[in-house]
Formats: C-alpha cells, sequence, structure tokens
C-alpha cells in the first residue's frame, strides 16, 4: 500500500480570501471562537501566536485581517476538491477539517512514478489557490503526521512495499508527538513523562501503555505500525457540477469579475477532467446585493474542457449583458455535458491532458453565439436533391447535437461544390475564365423545374476560384470556391 495524504493547511484563510489578490499579501488570521485558528506567514513574522486572541493579535498588527471560520464552507469546499485527486487514484478519503488520503500504488505506472503524482497534485490545487503539505508512507495515519509536520522522504519513483513501510517507520520515531492525531492531553501528559517523540513512544511496552492511558492510544500505534487495519470511506465526484462564490465585498464592474470566473471555470474543468466529460452549456448566475439575480447561458458547438476558451465564451457572453452594479455572488453550473470521444477530441492519455481537433467553424459559431445570442446563425442541412439551388435548407433543430450530425462543408468538400452559392446564377462570358475541371453533367427536375447543366471549375481572370455551367441559355456562374 502506498497512501498520500494531502494537507491544506491554510485551506479556511485561502477560501475566506479567494478574490483578494492584494489582501494575500498582508497579515491575516482565520479566527474561530475569537482565537487564531490559522495564520499566514506574514502574520507569523509579526509575533502572531496560533491560540493567542483576536484582540492580542490586532494589538500587534493594527491592519491585521481576521475571518471567521466557517466550518460547514470548509466541508464543502473540502468535497470540491474530489475531483483533483480522483483524476490520479478512484481510492480517495476525506479527513476532516483540511485532508485528502489517497492510496496511489495501482496508479503509479500510469503516471509514470511517484514524483509525478505529487507535482500533479499540487500544481492542480495551485490553480485553485492552496498551498498543499504532501505526506507519502505505507498507513494514511503515518502520511497524515508527515504532511501536518511538513516532513517528505525521497522515495523512488516505484518504491516497493517493504521500503515504504520500513522508511516511514525509520523516519516517523524523528518526529514530535505535536502532530498525532492523539487528545491533546494525552500528548501533554506524554510530554510531562519525557515522551516527546514518536520513536520514543513506540519504543514502550504496550503492556505498560495500557495502564497509563486509554485503548485509543494503543490502537492508534497499531495503525501507526499497519497491524491494525485502518478502514477508509472512499468519495467520488459529485454526478453533477455547481459552484458557488460568496463575495466578502460587492464587485462593482465586469473586469473585477474575471478572477472569481477563472477560479468556478478551472475548478469546473477538474470535474470535468475526473468525468472525461466536456461541457456543451455553461449557466452563470450574478447576484447583487439586492437579491437581484442575473442568468446567462453560455452554449458550446462542441464540448469544451479548455478553461481559457470556456472563460473566453463566457466574458463575450457577459460583455452583451447589462449586471447589478454590486455583485455579491457568482454561481456556475454545467447544465449540459456530453462525452469527450463524440467532440473531436482526441485523449494522449488517462492523465486528463487532451488534444483538440482544430474545429474553427464552430469555434466561430461560439463567438458568434456568445457575442449575439443563438439566434445569430442558421444551421444549413443537406437535402437529396442533385440540383445545387435546392440540395441546401435551413435546418429546424438549431441544438448542438444536431450541429455535429450535418456538416455541408464536408460534403461539399467532397463534391467539389461551392460554399458560396449565389441565389441566382450570374450571366457570364466564358472567355473571361480558364476552365481546370470539368464538365459534370447534372440533370433533375423533370417533375417541376428541370435542371440539364454541365458545370466547370474555372479561374476568373481576377483569380478567383470559380463554379460555372453552362446549358441552353449560355454561360453562368454559380458560385466561388473559398
Amino acid at each position: 500500500m502506498l497512501w498520500l495524504c494531502v494537507h491544506l493547511p491554510l485551506m479556511g484563510l485561502e477560501i475566506a480570501q479567494h478574490s483578494q489578490d492584494l489582501a494575500k499579501r498582508k497579515p491575516a488570521v482565520l479566527a474561530a471562537d475569537q482565537k487564531v485558528y490559522r495564520m499566514n506567514e506574514a502574520a507569523g513574522k509579526a509575533g502572531i501566536l496560533l491560540g493567542s486572541s483576536v484582540a492580542t493579535a490586532t494589538s500587534l498588527v493594527p491592519e491585521l485581517l481576521h475571518y471567521r471560520r466557517d466550518c460547514e464552507a470548509e466541508r464543502k469546499h473540502l468535497e470540491k476538491l474530489v475531483p483533483i485527486a480522483y483524476r490520479c487514484t478512484p481510492r480517495v478519503a476525506l479527513s476532516s477539517p483540511y485532508d485528502l488520503k489517497l492510496e496511489v500504488s495501482g496508479s503509479l505506472k500510469l503516471f509514470e512514478g511517484l514524483n509525478n503524482i505529487v507535482q500533479h497534485l499540487k500544481r492542480s490545487l495551485a490553480k485553485v489557490g492552496h498551498t498543499a503539505q504532501i505526506g507519502i508512507a505505507h498507513t494514511p495515519a503515518v502520511a497524515r503526521v508527515f504532511a501536518h509536520a511538513h516532513s517528505v522522504i525521497a522515495f523512488t519513483d516505484y518504491p516497493d512495499e517493504a521500503t515504504i513501510r520500513s522508511d516511514s517507520l525509520e523516519h516517523l520515531h524523528t518526529l514530535s508527538l505535536k502532530y498525532s492525531e492523539l487528545k491533546t492531553t494525552d500528548v501533554e501528559c506524554m510530554f510531562n513523562m519525557g515522551i516527546r517523540f514518536f520513536g520514543e513512544l513506540l519504543d514502550l511496552p504496550r503492556g505498560e501503555l495500557r495502564q497509563r492511558f486509554s485503548s485509543d492510544v494503543l490502537r492508534y500505534l497499531s495503525r501507526l505500525t499497519g497491524e491494525l487495519a485502518e478502514p477508509q470511506q472512499y468519495v467520488a465526484p459529485a454526478t453533477q457540477f455547481t459552484s458557488v462564490i460568496h463575495l466578502l465585498e460587492p464587485l462593482l464592474d465586469k473586469p473585477s469579475l474575471s478572477k472569481p470566473m477563472e477560479q468556478l471555470v478551472i475548478e469546473m474543468v477538474h470535474w470535468l477532467q475526473s468525468k472525461q466529460l466536456g461541457v456543451v452549456e455553461a449557466t452563470w448566475q450574478f447576484t447583487a446585493t439586492d437579491a437581484q439575480t442575473i442568468t446567462i447561458s453560455c452554449r458550446f458547438a462542441y464540448p469544451r474542457i479548455d478553461p481559457q476558451a470556456i472563460l473566453e465564451f463566457s466574458e463575450l457572453s457577459l460583455s452583451e449583458r447589462e449586471l447589478p452594479q454590486e455583485v455579491l455572488s457568482l454561481r456556475l453550473e454545467a447544465t449540459q455535458v456530453a462525452s469527450l470521444a463524440k467532440a473531436g477530441a482526441l485523449a494522449k492519455d488517462l492523465m486528463g491532458g487532451y488534444e483538440v481537433r482544430p474545429v474553427l467553424p464552430e469555434d466561430l459559431l461560439d463567438r458568434l453565439t456568445a457575442r449575439l445570442g443563438p439566434d445569430s446563425w442558421e444551421l444549413l442541412c443537406s437535402h437529396d436533391d442533385h440540383r445545387p439551388e435546392f440540395a441546401w435548407s435551413p435546418a429546424s433543430d438549431h441544438s448542438t447535437s444536431h450541429k455535429k450530425s450535418h456538416h455541408p462543408s464536408t460534403e461539399i468538400a467532397a463534391n467539389s461544390r461551392p460554399l458560396w452559392l449565389f441565389a441566382r446564377p450570374l450571366s457570364v462570358k466564358s472567355k473571361d475564365f480558364e476552365i481546370l475541371q470539368g464538365p459534370v453533367r447534372i440533370e433533375d427536375g423533370w417533375w417541376e423545374d428541370r435542371v440539364q447543366r454541365d458545370y466547370f471549375v474555372g479561374r476568373h481572370e481576377s483569380g478567383a476560384l470559380c463554379w460555372l455551367f453552362n446549358d441552353e441559355y449560355g454561360w453562368f456562374q454559380h458560385g466561388y470556391f473559398a
């Protein structure tokens, strides 16, 4: 077994400051019961101590920023991070308040080594604004100690179980008991007895410990060594994606919304990658201080998973709408998703890297939809008719699935027909063209409007590539090739 514990020591504070880039550089603390529960590096350098009162901390640093701890918000936020861990392994467990536990022995070959998994987790968590401390060991209990102590063992990329266990226990002996999961009263009692490190505790006879401490201490030691199994309740990403950011201060203009929107998009992309899906429609909600809500839907011509593209089209949709003057919360929901396999996206590997084929027409449609709305363009579909002017018609279904099922451009290219046809053929003189291909006879419509034409591909003296035909009435130009 190979366990990773991802500890997020400042998660509560990072949640409170998610949209305050400037405030992150100032001394800040997270308070619980009017006492300092967490603090950033700047607050520590200013002399503030954990457990001190907020009043004492403020007297030391008058400009101190302090936020009240919200346990329920922390629990929900930890659940939102599950998709990031789930991309590494399906064996993901939560440990309140700030820990994720992963069993990754089955993922080493997939990620080409342990260090790649660790770096992937750190990068992904950094993108959503979190600093991570990762502990690696043979049991989840020891991995937690290493993560909280910010102590790392230099394992190889493919360590064997015996090496993992021996190195973990050897390193554990050197760490302080203050990083244990034991009750504070038990740890204080051990310190008073001169037992300050895990090694000193593990070397004591179990019978002697049983006489002086509760059975919880003995069970904890057995979990550390692996003698006692530590069952985990594994979790999976939510079946649907919805996320909300509540701002501490209202935002007054659209450019200010870019940062929280980006955070929500990145969070959604992690969820999409864990499900191997792409988003087809995303719905934004912006709520003002007076509870007024503006809803904006952003549709895509094919399933998207690139955060930059999703954010770009979302901001384009936002630019055409009037928002409340004071936005206090943002909500993003993936209202329609689809498999990437049906989207023209090729999965490079199972680690979440995707190579998307260039689909320039669909990119243009997404921009038109975002800027002008879904009714700003119309899809054409083909008909079983040889006559060019009757071979196309507007599609009755304007949905994304219909967009992907009809590609007139592909059919036209296969039949050497141009994309641009005139409403009425234009009378021309054949001497103005150099005939390159043809003739191709089209004869149809005997039952209503008979057509009997010989079609040619010709180059006009101006250089334009044209589609020409000749019939009983003379020479005509029917369209242009791109």
